[in-house]
């Protein structure tokens, strides 16, 4: 697995990076001195754009952008998501922070500021990734739940303190590592 690069043919629309900037500066702990794309995606049934920048440190931050170009947050406070990977591709960090760039943690709904995911095994994992994406027929013998977890993920609040480990499906962190579980959902109007 690795993590995902512009090819050489690709470059930054100068548009999305302008309407992006000032965005992506108020996560501090994302590095904007290099970029290497700018992906955004429609989300249906809405007037917003998802945006994902990529940096040569193999951090990806995700945001929304609405229809004037305002970062879009949601009631509950959640506006960026910095999603951390490794040398390799896996998943290590999935940190949420607020408008303003601060640790994004609500006591009234659920204070996780940042998931850590461990991997215990990095070959059997890679193996079970393959078996995933080839879809044939080994999927089967991925019994859910696995008899075995390769990857914990652990949870802390907005003061860096534990709050949980939970242990994860080699299903569910491909997901992750993919980024389809996110936290800036669709407004339910």
């Amino acid at each position: 697995m690795t993590f995902p690069s512009p090819s050489a043919a690709e470059s930054l629309d100068h548009f999305k990076t302008v309407n992006a900037y000032p965005y992506y500066r108020i996560v501090k702990k994302f590095d904007h001195n290099k970029i290497l794309k700018l992906i955004t995606d429609k989300i249906d049934y809405t007037k917003e754009i998802e945006v994902a920048v990529f940096n040569d440190r193999r951090q990806v931050l995700r945001f929304n952008i609405g229809l004037k170009n305002d970062l879009v947050y949601y009631n509950y406070g959640l506006a960026f998501e910095l999603y951390e990977f490794d040398e390799d591709g896996f998943l290590t960090n999935l940190y949420y922070y607020n408008k303003h760039g601060g640790a994004f943690g609500d006591c009234e709904v659920d204070d996780i500021a940042r998931r850590e995911f461990i991997i215990n095994d990095y070959k059997k994992i890679a193996r079970k990734f393959r078996i995933i994406a080839s879809g044939d027929k080994r999927m089967a013998r991925i019994q859910l739940p696995e008899r075995q977890s390769h990857v914990t993920m652990v949870l802390y609040n907005s003061d860096g303190e534990i709050v949980d480990d939970l242990p994860l499906s080699s299903v569910d962190y491909k997901l992750w590592c993919e980024m389809k579980f996110g936290s800036l959902k669709t407004p339910s109007y």
